[in-house]
């Protein structure tokens, strides 16, 4: 491993991130999970947190025998935007398309690129950052701008329920202490959950189909999120979802998988699909409600396993369990982009 060391900040994060075909990373990903097939450049290297308040990660790759240190909230919200992405094209319904993105400017301005340049359709959006959102957590002008040289309508808005109004396309963006109240979605609306905590006013109960990355992130002890009241296969019961008990318990945020494969990547170990099965446990004082079945992983998807949406007018939920993970792969991907294109500055060592 070589002793110099690329350091990246976030624009230059981002300028690597649009270089890279990050969606189509990740889908190889969620369809390796669901196949059981183990690329051969997996894993690339580790990812190691390190001390201090700057919120920053060390990757050692072992491909090109290089470190680079790189933001870790970056990171993972290039993960959580490629992955948000990747359900829109598979699920949202055809047509115009109305979105409405909850949460601060920094991941909307990951997020919005990546579907405007790989989902298209995109005819307005709007953007709840959060009540008392401070300047710099709203969108920048620079991605305003964007949408408008796209053609595509954006308002800001003081409340959810008013950004969620109508849209058929609904994004909900990292962790956050409460629900957000959208109010009640619109017919054949999509939504995508990438919190920890769901949406207020049973929204759960209005989806007619439930989705997700992952299902073994949904199991006790899985790496991801607090374990889902989901069940797979109809046979299981695991702990209250965040869509369906009042709070989730906090864990650290974002999850690095400490020279492991992400999520996706890890399951391509398992057998495959939403497997394994376990028998149905009650529990006490838990009605049926409270547990709503998992229709398939995205990856099921994606291979052609699953065959997604059935009715224009259903509503379905998308609950992203790793989409804020440290994922080694696509942290190796984006630093060769950089060093192949000359971002960010070489070190000779790090203190």
């Amino acid at each position: 491993m070589s002793g110099r060391v690329l350091q990246l900040n976030t624009d230059e994060l981002v300028s690597a991130l649009y270089a890279v075909d990050a969606v189509d990373l990740l889908a190889e990903e969620l369809r390796d999970g669901v196949t059981g097939k183990v690329g051969d450049d997996m894993p690339d290297g580790r990812i190691i947190q390190l001390p201090g308040p700057d919120d920053l990660v060390l990757l050692e790759d072992q491909r090109v025998g290089r470190r680079c240190v790189l933001p870790a909230r970056a990171l993972a919200a290039s993960r959580m935007a490629a992955l948000a992405t990747i359900a829109v094209r598979a699920l949202v319904t055809p047509g115009a398309v109305t979105a409405a993105v909850l949460g601060p400017g920094s991941a909307t301005s990951l997020l919005l690129p990546l579907i405007l340049g790989r989902a298209g359709g995109l005819s307005h959006v709007a953007i709840f950052h959060g009540a008392g959102a401070s300047s710099q957590e709203r969108v920048q002008p620079q991605l305003l701008a964007e949408l408008d040289r796209a053609g595509v309508g954006w308002t800001v808005t003081e409340a959810a329920a008013d950004a969620v109004f109508g849209a058929t396309l609904v994004v909900g963006l990292v962790p956050r202490p409460d629900r957000l109240d959208i109010g009640v979605p619109a017919s054949g609306a999509l939504l995508i959950n990438t919190a920890r905590v769901g949406f207020a006013g049973g929204v759960v109960d209005q989806a007619r189909q439930i989705y997700v990355d992952d299902a073994s992130l949904s199991r006790p002890g899985g790496s991801g999120r607090a374990a889902c009241g989901h069940t797979v296969d109809g046979d299981t019961t695991y702990e209250p979802s965040p869509w369906c008990v009042e709070s989730s318990p906090e864990d650290t945020w974002p999850t690095p998988h400490g020279g492991q494969p992400s999520p996706a990547a890890a399951g391509a170990r398992r057998s495959g699909g939403l497997r394994p099965r376990r028998r149905r446990t009650g529990r006490p004082g838990r009605s049926s409600r409270d547990v709503r079945p998992i229709e398939a992983e995205l990856g099921q998807l994606l291979t052609g396993e699953h065959a997604g949406r059935t009715g224009a007018d259903d509503i379905l939920l998308v609950d992203l369990l790793g989409a804020w993970a440290l994922d080694v792969r696509l942290a190796c991907t984006l630093h060769r982009a950089a060093l192949s294109r000359g971002f960010g500055v070489q070190r000779d060592e790090w203190p």
